[in-house]
């Protein structure tokens, strides 16, 4: 992509020279003339030559002669260009005017020498000068850069030197395409550089890198420059990378950490890294400790060592083992080991392990089954984004799941496959007049848990009664009344009805209800619970008297929240005792919302203080949360807000934008495209919502507002192909811009605005653009608030330029190779189409494609040469 924007600029460094020759190609039946001519023009053939004869290429192209600026104010300006006939640039000149007889001019100049297989090696920049007050039209001319290039018989850049002779600012970078590696995002490549200095009257800096076999990869050997200091070691099977500090005292550079990078040799897995300090001056070691990592395709070791100061040896301490597959990192089945080292047998001993083992896999679950040396659970993964789950039980043809959550214990039934077959639910507690209540109130007796039963339909039914077997052997039954309230608990022996050990009676009243306990052995007891007109609710545990089957009052407490009053009964009465303020007190407002609020003890009361509000919410690919803090008001009785930040993240897909192939004359010439090596990919990033707002308190609305923003906020409109962007930088305004896009995602409206915190949009920019159909800008047209319009418009013209000589690999025999597109055709010939780089990208015989434009190496037989395909 960015050599096709190079042909925009008609710097096509001497590759676009090496294209194709056009020839039209015979008439189709029921092709118009003008058809004709235009598959003629995209067709292109070039001929292959026989050994030792000289190849010509000829190749229509779109160079940009001018671009002409005007604004409303009544100020023009053009810029003109001239072409050598490799359609490189020869002038650049470029012209302002503001009236009828005032016109100013500035004119650059490249001159470039060109090798023989018509590439260019050198280019040297000059701009014209005229000294102050001159009158005529002579100029002078001064070098700004001169770059140089050497290149390889495949028309790779091996050297680049860039030189400014007004600074004695010098920068050289040198390739090597010796060796195929594999880059960061997993790609083939072929190409690496491997040397950079630049130089400028104060510094230099210098950077060296080196292949290394066993690695498969060019590596660090050296860098040097007034802060950076560091050199590395090539062994067969490490490298060993020192840091070094510099030592004003001494005057010279110190090591100062020393990282070992251990590569695989063959019969002996030793592929790691090791990273320690080096001994000081005192001969010690800096930290005492250091790390081994040895990595295999099957496992990761990591080796713990201590540093004896008396011995100056490393000593082994723990050491941690992670078995796996191929990539221990990504699967979620593993065996891990932690060892300590036994210095009196010398030996490593076991302290510990953990291991996943998968048992059921299938599209929807994954039964995981975990063992360490406390014990075996398993456990379910499904599919469908739930989270992990225990399992309760596992048949041969079934399993039985354990979820926790707000509404209770959820038992689920599955068949192998992951299909439900039955779900329950229990809480340990049940509805009542005052409210859910927890059975961990009651001291003895059984855990009381209402029961609901999974309908077809998904709703939860609520069971008139339930049996169930408990851990120690015993049969408990559950009635409920017709509002789902317990009537009575009995528990016998397990599978025995008669023998009973304990029954629980329950009464309601309109505020409360009271639990009658009677167990084996005589002993009862009885609790009653009110809701207390306070909004607190008490419960008054009451003693029984056998000798006249009476009960009275023993202790009292009430609660609120977390909030408890203790009384005392003094024979007639209680009396409060002692108020106890447990805090924070948490609940959820709903699924995405908690609240904390924290209390403490007034008096005879208990008074909020503050409360923190968190909101969650999370998708795919998505995240928003936001905290808010309050205080309370006494006075007022009221929350008042503190301070408040809300955060969103977001991926959004389909949302690039570009600018077709851009403005063909934003830079004269662009430097940073000497350094080309490849084929360069233009990646468009997506956009991304990460955006935070800070909200200040507003009495008198009571509420909070937008204060302070940052980050980026993105609005999707799918309908009219257009999206927002929203961004701030740590203030109270933001700057709103929108793409409108055609169907080839490129902009063809763009505005721009600010957004205050209190809502008020200000426009101060909108820009329309138009594209040739080959996606060059035609027009871009923007209007800007207290500056004006100003609108640039471009002049294309078509040309074919021709280039002698460039096939340096002559080939065995002729071949015809036809370029159509990204199409190439050599009949019964073998093609390869390479990056430049060395990569091979498409290969086949009598036809390939290319998987992009570009500029690439083609290989028709033994014959080579470059192309640029569009």
């Amino acid at each position: 992509m960015k050599n096709l924007y190079l042909l925009a600029l008609s710097c096509l460094m001497a590759s676009a020279a090496q294209a194709q020759t056009a020839v039209s190609r015979p008439r189709e039946a029921g092709m118009t003339l003008q058809q004709q001519k235009e598959a003629a023009r995209r067709a292109k053939r070039m001929q292959v030559p026989a050994k030792a004869e000289p190849l010509t290429v000829q190749q229509d192209t779109t160079l940009c002669v001018r671009r002409t600026t005007e604004t409303d104010k009544g100020f023009t300006t053009w810029i003109d260009i001239t072409y050598d006939k490799y359609g490189l640039r020869r002038l650049v000149t470029n012209t302002s005017k503001t009236g009828a007889n005032s016109e100013s001019s500035k004119t650059d100049r490249y001159t470039y020498e060109v090798s023989p297989a018509a590439i260019w090696t050198k280019r040297t920049l000059e701009q014209d000068y005229r000294p102050s007050g001159y009158q005529g039209d002579a100029q002078d001319w001064y070098v700004t850069d001169v770059v140089e290039r050497e290149v390889d018989s495949e028309g790779r850049i091996t050297l680049i030197r860039i030189e400014n002779p007004n600074n004695s600012n010098v920068e050289t970078r040198k390739f090597d395409y010796s060796h195929e590696y594999t880059d960061d995002r997993g790609n083939l490549r072929r190409g690496f550089e491997v040397e950079t200095e630049r130089k400028d009257a104060y510094s230099t800096r210098k950077e060296v890198y080196r292949w290394h076999e066993m690695a498969g990869q060019y590596l660090l050997e050296s860098i040097a420059d007034g802060y950076d200091h560091r050199t590395a070691v090539f062994h067969t099977d490490s490298v060993v990378t020192t840091t070094y500090q510099y030592d004003y005292d001494k005057g010279e550079w110190q090591p100062y950490y020393v990282t070992v990078d251990y590569y695989r040799v063959d019969g002996y897995p030793c592929e790691g890294s090791m990273s320690y300090y080096p001994l000081n001056e005192y001969g010690n070691n800096a930290s005492g400790q250091r790390t081994i990592t040895i990595a295999t395709p099957d496992s990761v070791t990591w080796i713990n060592q201590d540093y004896d100061d008396d011995t100056e040896m490393w000593v082994n301490r723990s050491k941690e083992v992670n078995y796996g597959g191929e990539d221990i990192w990504s699967t979620p089945f593993y065996l891990y080991k932690d060892y300590y080292f036994d210095e009196a047998t010398g030996e490593w001993e076991l302290s510990g392990f953990e291991q996943t083992e998968l048992i059921v896999s299938t599209p929807k679950v994954a039964v995981i089954r975990y063992t360490d040396e406390d014990g075996t659970e398993y456990y379910a993964n499904f599919f469908d984004e739930r989270e992990e789950v225990e399992i309760e039980t596992i048949g041969d043809n079934s399993f039985i799941t354990r979820e926790y959550g707000s509404a209770g214990t959820t038992y689920t039934r599955y068949d192998m496959d992951g299909n439900v077959l039955e779900s329950y639910r229990t809480r340990s507690g049940f509805d009542s007049p005052v409210g859910w209540q927890n059975t961990s109130v009651y001291a003895s007796g059984p855990l009381l848990c209402s029961v609901e039963r999974q309908q077809p339909d998904g709703s939860w039914k609520m069971l008139s009664d339930y049996t169930f077997d408990t851990p120690d052997g015993n049969t408990v039954h559950v009635t409920f009344n017709a509002q789902g309230y317990p009537d009575k608990v009995t528990v016998c022996l397990s599978g025995n009805t008669t023998d009973i050990l304990s029954e629980q009676t329950f009464t309601y009243t309109d505020k409360g209800y009271t639990v009658d306990e009677r167990q084996e052995g005589g002993y009862i007891l009885r609790r009653a619970f009110e809701l207390l007109d306070d909004g607190w609710l008490s419960q008054i545990i009451y003693n029984y008297s056998p000798t006249d089957g009476t009960f009275s009052p023993a202790t009292r407490e009430d609660r609120w929240n977390d909030c408890k009053r203790t009384y005392s009964w003094n024979g007639e009465t209680f009396t409060l005792s002692r108020v106890t303020a447990a805090c924070p007190y948490r609940y959820y407002e709903d699924a995405d919302t908690e609240v904390s609020i924290n209390y403490e003890v007034s008096g005879n009361d208990v008074v909020p203080v503050s409360k923190e509000v968190d909101v969650d919410r999370s998708g795919k690919g998505f995240s928003e949360s936001r905290r808010s803090t309050y205080l309370w008001d006494a006075d007022a009785a009221e929350w008042v807000g503190k301070e408040s930040n809300l955060r969103i993240f977001k991926h959004h897909d389909n949302l690039v934008v570009t600018y077709g192939n851009g403005d063909p004359l934003d830079n004269y010439y662009d430097n940073s495209s000497d350094f080309s090596v490849d084929d360069d990919e233009v990646v468009q990033a997506v956009p991304l919502t990460n955006f935070r707002v800070t909200y200040k308190w507003d009495a008198q609305a009571k509420q909070f507002v937008p204060d302070v923003f940052s980050g980026t906020y993105v609005e999707e409109d799918e309908a009219n192909n257009a999206y927002t962007l929203y961004e701030g930088d740590n203030q109270s305004l933001i700057s709103v811009t929108t793409y409108t896009r055609d169907t080839q995602g490129r902009a063809t409206k763009v505005t721009r605005a600010n957004l205050a915190a209190d809502g008020t949009l200000t426009p101060f920019s909108s820009a329309a653009l138009t594209y040739t159909p080959e996606g060059y800008w035609q027009s871009m047209t923007e209007i800007t608030a207290g500056t004006g319009t100003v609108t640039n418009t471009y002049t294309y013209e078509r040309r074919t330029i021709t280039v002698t000589g460039i096939d340096e690999l002559q080939p065995d025999a002729t071949a015809e190779l036809t370029i159509d597109g990204l199409t190439l055709s050599a009949p019964g010939q073998p093609l390869s189409l390479y990056d430049l780089q060395g990569a091979r990208v498409a290969a086949g015989t009598g036809s390939v494609t290319a998987p992009r434009p570009g500029l690439y190496i083609i290989k028709v037989g033994s014959a080579s040469v470059k192309a640029v395909l569009r």
